[in-house]
């Protein structure tokens, strides 16, 4: 029961903080809202969680990188696309990179059924016909190139996860921030404060 809670708390704090977060798009567009995003989260995590107190003796830094570079692709990507599509068919199609990990990680004929048919729902919202797609394509290859980050994120993640413990996601973000926060503060200068 708990594992499931713990699911359903981070998917509706997700969902309340990308709402939350276009509501800055007005003021500073969604590339600027996710390098805010990362900036602030970043500084309040490495506070929070002091990470180079302990730090490993041989760490895996090609994996932490490419866990931050992922993070903050999937991010500004999610940002862009929920510019240009509704909130739920883009995190819809993100949870796709998730879900081809779980594919490649899994043994049983029963399992590719039920990806079969999240495959066939996020079709579905999507508007996928032999017409053609009723959303738009811009939105749709954001929320693609987002879920690719995602599934990066949990392979890199693996590696990483486990040499940088508790500061794992602090570390991330941090390098996330530092790929991002440029390119945002190069589109919006002054703005972005």
């Amino acid at each position: 029961l708990l594992p499931m809670l713990a699911i359903l708390l981070a998917m509706a704090c997700f969902q309340v903080g990308a709402a939350a977060a276009k509501q800055l798009y007005p003021a500073i567009g969604p590339v600027g809202t996710a390098s805010l995003r990362l900036l602030l989260g970043s500084i309040i995590l490495l506070l929070l969680v002091r990470r180079w107190r302990y730090w490993p003796a041989r760490p895996p830094l090609r994996a932490l990188f490419g866990l931050g570079f992922c993070m903050g692709a999937t991010l500004l990507c999610f940002y862009l696309a929920i510019e240009r599509l509704p909130l739920g068919i883009a995190i819809s199609i993100q949870i796709l990179g998730p879900l081809i990990v779980a594919i490649f990680g899994s043994s049983r004929a029963l399992d590719l059924l039920w990806v079969a048919l999240a495959a066939l729902g996020v079709c579905c919202l999507a508007g996928v016909s032999l017409t053609g797609l009723a959303i738009d394509p811009l939105g749709l290859l954001y929320s693609l190139i987002a879920a690719m980050g995602w599934a990066g994120y949990i392979l890199f993640g693996r590696v990483a996860g486990p040499a940088f413990g508790k500061g794992t996601a602090a570390l991330a973000v941090s390098v996330a921030a530092l790929l991002v926060f440029p390119v945002g503060l190069a589109q919006q200068g002054a703005a972005l404060f």
